[in-house]
């Protein structure tokens, strides 16, 4: 836990230091199990929505664009038919040395293309509201979930946060009481001396320097409290700084979905006539 805590070696070398882990660590387990499989059913939803929603908008995008295709080649169908009928109007005139009236062609080909155009803006108004719905739908669904996925991190911080206390306060606890047998054992006579460095794997005073021994041998009542302060600190600071990162990764996802589908929608122009 925290080995980046620069002095863990010394937190590390008291011997009632593994007790004290192996009793906390299995419930901060639980915690961040519990936490990942929450978690992970979430962004699955979320994966879910965001598929249906972008399958969605393509199929709509994909029916407009049908749909406008049929009327142009509607429109392609009958205008040949129009300049067919010029055509052998034309013939027929000629034969009988008289000009065609384009006139009524003309202003039947208008008619058309001003009944395409207002075919073609009604199929893509009536698209953009199918897009913005569907859209408008999967912002309030999608954020829905980060605020929840939001309150669920911050929840179980909170809960890590209690456990990191209680793991301090056991910790000191557990460790005052090792400093004090320690300097009674070490003080009692030579042999007990011995016998009290050979616990923690040393041979002399000297071999102990930059150890756990600098706080067991230290003149300071406060040894004990402020290194066990300094590390729960330590991880309490690096566990914020999880969260902020979580939460920045949570954003930074949901900023690049945003930005595909903005992307997407103003890339669309179909160039259909």
């Amino acid at each position: 836990m925290c080995k980046s805590f620069e002095d863990f070696h010394k937190i590390e070398g008291f011997l009632k230091y593994p007790e004290v882990y192996n009793y906390t660590d299995p419930n901060i387990e639980e915690i961040i199990t519990t936490f990942q499989q929450t978690i992970k059913i979430k962004q699955k939803d979320k994966k879910t929505k965001i598929a249906f929603c972008q399958t969605k908008m393509t199929q709509a995008q994909r029916n407009a664009e049908v749909e406008s295709i049929t009327k142009i080649e509607a429109y392609k169908k009958a205008e040949k038919h129009i300049f067919r009928e010029i055509n052998k109007k034309r013939v027929e005139m000629v034969d009988n040395g008289q000009f065609v009236a384009y006139d009524p062609y003309e202003n039947k080909l208008v008619e058309m293309i001003s009944d395409l155009k207002g075919d073609l803006l009604d199929i893509e108004m009536a698209l953009k509201q199918t897009l913005d719905a569907a859209f408008n739908q999967f912002v309030a669904e999608i954020n829905s979930i980060n605020v929840d996925m939001a309150g669920t991190t911050s929840d179980i911080f909170v809960l890590l946060s209690g456990e990191f206390t209680q793991f301090g306060t056991k910790l000191n606890e557990e460790l005052n009481k090792e400093r004090e047998q320690f300097q009674i054992r070490y003080e009692t006579d030579d042999a007990a001396a011995a016998a009290v460095l050979d616990d923690y794997k040393l041979e002399s005073i000297e071999d102990g320097i930059d150890t756990v021994l600098d706080i067991l041998t230290s003149d300071e009542k406060s040894s004990v409290d402020d290194i066990v302060g300094q590390f729960i600190e330590k991880i309490e600071l690096e566990a914020q700084t999880k969260e902020q990162l979580i939460t920045k990764g949570r954003n930074t996802e949901w900023g690049q979905i945003m930005q595909d589908i903005s992307a997407n929608q103003h890339s669309r122009g179909r160039k259909i006539i």
